[in-house]
C-alpha cells in the first residue's frame, strides 16, 4: 500500500507519495508516479493516489490524468471537479472489467487533493479526500473497499486545528 503523507497550513501545503507498486506475482516497481498536479480556475492543488495502482490494462495514473481532462468543465472549480472525478471513479470501479476480475480487497483506492484554492482574492488551504475505504471525516479505514466512492472536501478553518489526518 501507498504512503502517503499531506502536510496543509495557511502558508504551505506539502504533498509526499512513495513512488513503489507491487502485484501479485510481479516484481516492485520503484519507479510508478503516483502524484499530479491540477488547476483549476478557483485553485492549485497536488492530488496523490493510494491503493490499485493497476489491473490488467487499467493504469490509475493514466486515468487519473484522462479523468481530471474528462471532469474540468463545464465550471473548471475544484469543488465540481473533485464531485465529476468521484462519479467517474464510481462508474470505473464498477464496470471496468480488469477491476472487476480481481479479489474486492485489492480494488481499495484513495485520491488525496492538497493545495490553496482562491476565495474573495484570498487563497485558502483546501483539503480533500475521494476513496472507497477510507473516512476522513471518521478517521478510519474498512478492509473490504465500499461499492461506492466517497468524497470529503473542505477548506482549512482559520483558527489552528487541533488534530491532523495520516492516509
Amino acid at each position: 500500500m501507498t504512503l502517503g503523507i499531506g502536510i496543509l497550513t495557511h502558508e504551505y501545503a506539502c504533498l509526499v507519495s512513495d513512488r513503489r507498486t507491487t502485484g501479485v506475482g510481479l516484481p516492485p516497481n520503484d519507479e510508478f508516479d503516483k502524484t499530479c498536479v491540477l488547476e483549476t480556475r478557483d485553485a492549485r492543488v497536488a492530488l496523490s493516489f493510494s491503493g490499485l495502482a493497476s489491473a490488467r490494462q487499467y493504469d490509475s495514473k493514466v486515468r487519473l490524468i484522462e479523468n481530471l481532462r474528462a471532469c474540468a468543465s463545464p465550471d473548471y472549480l475544484l469543488f465540481g471537479v473533485l464531485k465529476r472525478m468521484t462519479d467517474i471513479l464510481n462508474a470505473d470501479f464498477l464496470t471496468n472489467r480488469h477491476i472487476r476480475q480481481i479479489s474486492p480487497c485489492l480494488r481499495k483506492f484513495s485520491l488525496l487533493v492538497m493545495g490553496f484554492r482562491q476565495q474573495w482574492e484570498i487563497d485558502r488551504p483546501v483539503v480533500g479526500l475521494i476513496s472507497n475505504y477510507q473516512d476522513f471525516e471518521e478517521n478510519n479505514s474498512v478492509e473490504i473497499p465500499w461499492r461506492e466512492f466517497r468524497p470529503f472536501v473542505a477548506d482549512l478553518p482559520v483558527q489552528r486545528p487541533s488534530h491532523g489526518s495520516v492516509i
